[in-house]
Parts: C-alpha cells; sequence; structure tokens
C-alpha cells in the first residue's frame, strides 16, 4: 500500500476511527452503505484500492465475497484485499 491509497475499513461504525489510527485516507460504514455490493462498487469508483477488515467474522458475509478474491497481507486478526482489478457496475 502506498502512503495515499485510499482503503475501505471494515467494520467501523466511529467517524473513521480506524482510518484515524492507520494514519489513511478511505471510508468506513460512517457514511458509506457496505450491506450491498453496490456500496463496494461505488467506493471503488471513488478511489478505494484496498479493503481492510478488522474482524474476520464478516468475512461470510455475502456482500463482502467479491471483494475479498485477492489478498495482501495479513497480521493477527487483520486482512487487506486488493480492490484494484474489480470491474466497478457503471
Amino acid at each position: 500500500l502506498k502512503p495515499d491509497d485510499k482503503v475501505i475499513s471494515l467494520p467501523d461504525f466511529t467517524i473513521n476511527g480506524s482510518l484515524y489510527f492507520m494514519n489513511r485516507k478511505g471510508y468506513t460504514q460512517f457514511g458509506s452503505d457496505f450491506s450491498k455490493a453496490e456500496g463496494f462498487y461505488s467506493r471503488i469508483e471513488d478511489g478505494a484500492k484496498f479493503l481492510v477488515i478488522n474482524d474476520t467474522t464478516i468475512l461470510h458475509n455475502p456482500e463482502i465475497q467479491p471483494f475479498i478474491n485477492k489478498k495482501v497481507g495479513e497480521y493477527k486478526n487483520i486482512r487487506i484485499y486488493d480492490l484494484q482489478e474489480i470491474q466497478t457496475q457503471q
């Protein structure tokens, strides 16, 4: 990840707390709807390049399945997935 790469950080119901602690720009559930795939596609179109998951229990959710195919990193309960090759629905 480059310092300016935007990420989607899930789950995070705070006002971007996880982004603050990672010193990253990007998107959380605050102001975004990730309960449907369209929310992910929208944020990818807005420049999100990686998906950061800090609670592996959400990996079983059907709406997240299309976005967790290319894992690029893992540390304890944190997983990072590359979103750059995902074709958005335009």
